[in-house]
């Protein structure tokens, strides 16, 4: 695919019969974002400036497609959970039982250092915790949640604890910043200590110009493939912007380091920073998703 492309070559950008020689820092976030707008590209990405109440769209058409959210599912997860009284806040110890989601090979090592806080749980992506706690909350309360929250298709038909993964719930790059703007706006009636937590979770890089929260979202699709997202806002000023990405590939390795250049991309078009500002930084990208 076009991002593929842009990987193998590195320090220059493809674009179809063209092979143009730029180096890697001199490629803007605006002309590279741009890839996702080129007919062969799989990806979108949506920014939203809530002072202006303007959008930028890379990719429209994908943008209203629905894809599987995998772990950023975790987010209204997350909400859910606090608001059941099942976790009480971000710093709360957190296990699952192993007789019921035995370790699997692919699972990475820190899924299994447990007991893990509500917050490492959430930024290590750990799905056997969440798997666990969704179980608890059952299907009817989670089928009322995702309908109050216009969640994507809000179908959880594939299972209680499976049906983010890959399976029946679906949502789209523009629901997702609908869903965010929403809940930060206080239209769910989710107490305050909720979203506070949640704030505090997904904190991924504190610096003196901005503060950024995300989520990422991975995983393999059983009609082949893979997808990944990467979704939150950031505060700047007087201004928050809320952002959403999501982009396929053949494979799971391919998809996130194609999934990384564009949140490098996202980054430096959120922050308006020169590339050795952000350069090697992880933005919430631990974990396998």
């Amino acid at each position: 695919m076009l991002l593929s492309a842009f990987h193998k070559f590195k320090g220059s950008l493809w674009l179809p019969g063209i092979l143009l020689i730029m180096p890697f820092s001199s490629i803007t976030s605006a002309q590279t974002l741009r890839l996702c707008e080129q007919p062969a590209a799989q990806c979108t990405a949506i920014i939203y400036h809530e002072s202006s109440n303007t959008s930028q769209y890379y990719n429209t058409k994908r943008s209203q497609e629905r894809f599987s959210p995998f772990s950023t599912f975790k987010v209204p997860n997350s909400v859910i959970f606090l608001e059941e009284g099942l976790v009480n806040s971000f710093s709360q110890m957190l296990d699952f039982d192993r007789a019921q989601y035995p370790p699997e090979g692919w699972w990475p090592e820190s899924w299994q250092r447990t007991p893990m806080t509500f917050r490492q749980a959430l930024q290590r992506s750990a799905v056997p915790i969440y798997r666990s706690l969704s179980s608890e909350v059952g299907a009817q309360k989670m089928a009322k949640w995702l309908e109050t929250f216009d969640y994507g298709n809000q179908d959880i038909s594939a299972g209680i604890d499976t049906f983010w993964l890959g399976a029946s719930l679906k949502i789209s790059a523009r629901e997702q910043i609908q869903f965010l703007r929403r809940l930060r706006a206080g239209e769910f009636n989710v107490r305050e200590a909720s979203l506070a937590a949640l704030q505090e979770m997904m904190l991924v890089e504190k610096r003196e110009d901005y503060l950024l929260y995300a989520k990422t979202g991975a995983g393999n699709l059983p009609a082949g493939g893979a997808i990944g997202w990467y979704v939150g806002w950031l505060d700047r000023g007087t201004d928050r912007q809320y952002f959403a990405l999501n982009v396929s590939a053949a494979t799971f390795s391919e998809l996130l380091a194609e999934r990384a250049t564009l949140i490098e991309l996202l980054v430096q078009e959120l922050t308006d920073a020169p590339s050795s500002h952000w350069a090697n930084r992880k933005w919430g990208l631990g974990g396998r998703s």
